[in-house]
């Protein structure tokens, strides 16, 4: 069967860099050719104890769970899509001989894999980040050693949606102009709660797309979602390939007059273990939670805690129970209590690291 890897390995178009993290570098071609699904190939060259064959599995797990959950039904209400996994390849791979020579020199075979790509947000919604809150990019060919201004919007954007952290506090006064040295890569470009609030952008419907997905993650999937990202990019192509190879949970696409319409992907299972469905599984569970980057709102506390930030972490909360008991309505109740005692131990586990002043 003619598969997307023998696709990737024939192709002759050099890959370029989209991404980098821990467990390795990503790379796809590029974004401009809208008749098939993209593919990106995720290497195993980062640190050494990541694993790209146990993200493979995760992954499957995962997307095994959107199938046998959804074929009834929807299940949430935003749309938030996971990639297609399209395969792994390994070390001796006979793909690799046609593949190294579209990499940069001196690259080995290694294990990888071969996923859907995320489409990048469009050149506009670039363009508008850029101006927004880094215009020293935009205004000079270089700055600090970036490339060129041209060359950095026209990478590959991808927008990560920090909701539990701000990047002022309530009472600080940004700086007329931002400094030079907090220029974040536009590959994964951070927009923190108070730029979330000045774009304009549903801040309680994202909250509501986290708390039904990390509910499918620890409930059916049955993994600790510890590590995983969750960014903002256009919805999937409407081509007929993407439309029949489309994992995810929910309909309703995001709304906004900054980004237009778009979606909640997520990504990144290296670091999910698997979780039981018992008192440890949700203390596993929670201290995932806090340790991922701030995408989730964080329980209200006495230190600038804003009425905005309170409310947004009730809209999780109680769309995360809700959701949560939906999924377990058939279990025993020993399992049924889990969600709300996850739900207490983030907020205690905060509530102790904030000190003797916290609420």
């Amino acid at each position: 069967m003619y598969t997307a890897i023998n696709r990737l390995a024939e192709s002759q178009v050099p890959l370029k860099k989209i991404g980098q993290g821990f467990c390795g570098t990503v790379w796809g071609e590029n974004d401009h050719d809208h008749e098939h699904l993209h593919l990106a190939l995720k290497r195993e060259d980062g640190c050494p104890w990541r694993s790209i064959v146990h993200e493979h599995r995760i992954h499957e797990q995962i997307l095994k769970a959107i199938q046998n959950t959804i074929s009834d039904g929807d299940f949430g209400k935003f749309r938030v899509n996971f990639p297609f996994c399209e395969g792994l390849l390994t070390r001796d791979s006979p793909h690799w001989s046609q593949i190294l020579p579209r990499l940069p020199p001196a690259f080995e075979p290694c294990n990888a894999l071969v996923n859907e790509r995320i489409p990048s947000m469009p050149h506009r919604v670039r363009i508008l980040l850029y101006r927004t809150f880094h215009p020293e990019v935009m205004g000079h060919p270089e700055v600090m050693g970036l490339p060129a201004a041209a060359t950095v919007i026209n990478n590959h954007c991808l927008v990560r949606p920090y909701l539990g952290r701000r990047l002022f506090g309530p009472r600080m006064i940004p700086r007329a102009r931002p400094s030079r040295l907090v220029v974040f890569g536009i590959q994964n470009f951070l927009l923190h709660l108070d730029q979330i609030d000045q774009l304009g952008l549903p801040a309680k419907d994202y909250a509501v797309a986290m708390a039904d997905t990390l509910a499918f993650l620890y409930w059916t999937a049955r993994v600790d979602a510890n590590d995983v990202e969750f960014v903002l990019a256009p919805t999937r192509r409407s081509s007929s390939e993407a439309a029949a190879i489309s994992p995810g949970i929910g309909s309703v696409m995001f709304q906004s007059e900054a980004l237009g319409t778009h979606a909640m992907w997520v990504l990144d299972f290296d670091c999910c273990r698997d979780m039981a469905m018992d008192e440890a599984g949700v203390k596993q569970a929670a201290t995932a939670f806090l340790r991922n980057d701030p995408f989730f709102p964080r329980p209200p506390s006495s230190r600038d805690t804003t009425a905005s930030e309170e409310q947004l972490w009730d809209t999780f909360q109680s769309r995360f129970l809700e959701t949560s008991h939906s999924i377990l309505k058939e279990e025993g109740k020993s399992v049924q209590q889990l969600p709300v005692l996850l739900i207490e131990e983030i907020v205690r586990t905060c509530r102790e690291r904030q000190g003797p002043g916290a609420v």
